[in-house]
């Protein structure tokens, strides 16, 4: 590639614009092609490639051409800066998204709280008629105000974003879309705004909606089963005294309600196949973002325009659904039924050839397992990592147990090999003992093919001799023997069902005081050495949560089971989350009932040492009490000056609101004001918390909002006058 064209390619990168590079195969020479100006017939195909998004060749006028199209990088752009849209924004950059947040509200949209994102102080239909959204750019509205929401959404619905979203409740969206549709937006249009906006998981907090939102954006991205549309438009009937095709029923051309429908049902992308009286035909598709595909053998029959329309679809997809161009009835609902069914039918179809060829030995892809490379689609023994799995496997025999294999491996600095996925690479850790569990059992070494839990004979050569890994199946079957022998005699009921809070399984242990035994169920990340990802509660007594548990299920299930007993009451239980201030017990389907699911049950662990306080005399309540702690006291000073620091702002114009300050602090608009609260307390009670001589229990919550007289705010504190 020249110099000056790879200078040209990453200046059109930062502007945001789509080029074609077109190599003359023939003479080595080579061209940047814009498609949305060059109309010749080699910018026709470089339309074509971009539209594919893969390189591909073809021949004009006698040479080949290589044509590869380069992208601008996604965008997406947030409308608001709100909360969520801080955590939206970095989620979308490590996604490798361009960034852009439009605000005219300059308290909100400020460097401080988006660093590194391109910020637009303008209304966003002002911003977005200067840089107009593209196929690749994502718009998601967060203001929750219609005069910005609205606005960006009509933009967007006239452009050919990949993904709009927008934010707020059902009714809410309800509300939107009405408005929108008496400013001319038809079901059609409405139905590419995606609200509320984000996946279904049930988001709560600012980072777990940015989440949900930056999921439905990539699944939309990324679709795992692609579906083409193809609507048949060649056709030359003038049963109606002109072509039908562009006959109007209600108010639309009869073909554009079959792409407006084949659009909304998802199909990408809908090729239109043309033929007879071209011009009209386009001039109602305008601005459909659809490929329009030319059949001069029209008049041979609908088979020479569905071989046309089946030519054209990219090799990427997975599937291709034909529509007559003359179906103006034609529903949203019936399209999506029969897109989801071929959907369906596809993803089936692709299982089973993957089962068949399981079956056959063939390796498939997915996880390369540690020893071997692919080499021409088939499995060959990598010889330095192939001896590193023979010393696990000969080591394993000898020290018995996972956990020691695992410490022998972190003394020699041995770590899981490292891999290349799209987001980066992974891997490069230390080994625990699932993953060497799981090479353990791997019957890939051994030559097979596994599938679902079977085993086949396969196509790539053994990397272990069988009476090997037969001996090293057998010490791992008898060691889950003695592991669950162990179990069973522990009583530890709630084994392989007890999590803490970060989802890390809790494995019952024990010690012994005073010739007693004592149970409790520990995180298991604890035992393995990580404890920088154990949870909240990672070490709780068996016996007490045990019988929390059965105490509250025993109560819950007495009408139905009069008879149950400790371990029938155990059995319905699906999974134990410890959690703080409570544990959330989760029940099998077929026992909730009518109770809710999960059931929470107030508790939290004894602390390892008892609270000592002393206990003042009843005759004088003020005599002889005891300061207020030195950590208590530092902290109601900063928050004090924090207080009259704000106060201060508001009361000279550097700030307009407390909603302002609130912005630019990350907290609420009632955190702001109860701490302003603070600048009006006594300047005695301040004077007394500096010298440590402010009554023990007067914190920062009860200085907060008091009376304006400041002899009231010593009455209400039960101060000395």
């Amino acid at each position: 590639m020249k110099g000056r064209t790879l200078e040209r390619l990453i200046a059109a990168r930062r502007d945001g614009q789509l080029l074609v590079r077109a190599l003359n195969l023939e003479t080595g020479d080579d061209e940047l092609i814009d498609p949305a100006t060059d109309h010749t017939p080699l910018g026709v195909a470089a339309a074509a490639a971009a539209g594919e998004d893969v390189g591909c060749c073809t021949i004009l006028g006698g040479q080949t051409w290589f044509l590869m199209p380069y992208h601008p990088k996604s965008e997406i752009v947030i409308i608001g800066a709100v909360h969520c849209a801080q955590a939206l924004a970095a989620l979308a950059a490590a996604a490798g998204f361009h960034v852009r947040v439009i605000d005219p509200r300059s308290a909100y949209a400020t460097q401080e709280r988006f660093a590194n994102v391109v910020l637009e102080s303008a209304w966003p239909d002002e911003a977005l008629a200067a840089r107009p959204l593209t196929g690749r750019s994502a718009l998601v509205a967060l203001a929750h105000d219609p005069k910005l929401d609205d606005a960006a959404l009509a933009v967007a619905l006239r452009s050919p974003a990949l993904y709009i979203g927008a934010l707020g409740s059902r009714r809410t969206h309800e509300r939107r879309l009405a408005r929108l549709q008496a400013q001319g937006f038809s079901p059609t249009d409405l139905a590419r705004i995606h609200g509320p906006v984000g996946l279904t998981i049930g988001a709560r907090t600012p980072a777990e909606i940015a989440i949900a939102i930056m999921a439905e954006m990539i699944q939309e991205r990324r679709a795992p089963v692609r579906v083409a549309g193809i609507v048949l438009a060649a056709g030359s009937s003038r049963r109606m005294g002109h072509n039908k095709l562009i006959a109007l029923v209600d108010g639309k051309p009869m073909v554009r309600h079959a792409v407006d429908a084949a659009l909304a049902a998802g199909l990408d992308p809908v090729i239109v196949v043309i033929g007879y009286d071209t011009e009209a035909v386009r001039a109602a598709l305008a601005g459909a973002a659809v490929r329009l595909v030319q059949n001069d053998d029209h008049l041979e029959g609908i088979s020479k325009s569905l071989r046309a329309g089946i030519g054209a679809v990219p090799n990427n997809c997975d599937g291709a659904m034909v529509l007559l161009g003359d179906m103006p009835s034609i529903t949203l609902n019936v399209l999506l039924s029969f897109a989801q069914f071929e959907r369906e039918v596809t993803g089936e179809r692709i299982r089973d050839k993957i089962a068949a060829s399981k079956k056959k030995g063939i390796w498939m892809g997915g996880t390369l397992p540690l020893g071997y490379r692919v080499d021409n689609r088939k499995l060959v023994i990598d010889p330095d990592e192939a001896a590193l799995v023979k010393m696990i496997f000969d080591r394993y025999l000898e020290l018995g147990t996972i956990r020691a294999v695992i410490a022998e491996l972190n003394e020699r600095g041995v770590r899981t090999r490292v891999r290349q996925t799209a987001n980066g690479s992974v891997g490069g850790v230390r080994y625990t003992t699932g993953p060497l569990a799981y090479l353990l059992r791997n019957r890939t070494y051994i030559g097979e093919a596994v599938h679902k839990e079977k085993s086949y004979p396969g196509e790539h050569p053994a990397l272990l001799d069988k009476s090997l890994f037969d001996a090293v199946q057998a010490r791992l079957a008898d060691n889950a023997q003695i592991r669950r022998r162990a179990r069973d005699a522990s009583g530890a009921m709630l084994t392989g069902k007890i999590f803490d809070d970060r989802g890390n399984t809790m494995t019952p242990t024990y010690s012994v005081k005073g010739g007693l035994r004592y149970r409790y169920y520990v995180s298991r990340v604890c035992v393995e050495g990580r404890k920088k990802d154990r949870g909240t509660v990672h070490r709780v007594p068996a016996h007490e949560v045990e019988s929390k548990i059965i105490e509250t299920l025993r109560v819950i299930e007495t009408a139905n089971d009069t008879d149950a007993n400790d371990a029938s009451l155990a059995g319905k239980i699906k999974r134990v989350s410890i959690e703080r201030g409570r544990i959330a017990v989760e029940l099998l389907s077929s026992t909730t009932g009518a109770h809710a699911s999960p059931i929470h049950i107030p508790w939290s662990p004894k602390p390892g040492k008892a609270k000592r306080e002393i206990v003042l005399p009843h005759e004088d309540p003020t005599k002889d009490q005891r300061p207020i702690r030195n950590e208590y006291r530092d902290t109601l000073l900063r928050r004090v000056a924090k207080g009259r620091f704000w106060l201060k702002e508001l009361m000279t114009g550097e700030v307009a609101t407390a909603d302002a300050i609130a912005a630019r602090e990350g907290r609420s608009r009632r955190s702001v004001q109860m701490m302003i609260s603070l600048a009006f307390v006594a300047p005695d009670i301040i004077e007394a918390a500096a010298r440590g001589a402010l009554p023990r229990g007067i914190g920062i919550t009860r200085l907060m909002d008091l009376p304006p007289l400041w002899s009231e705010q010593r009455q209400q504190l039960g101060l000395k006058a």
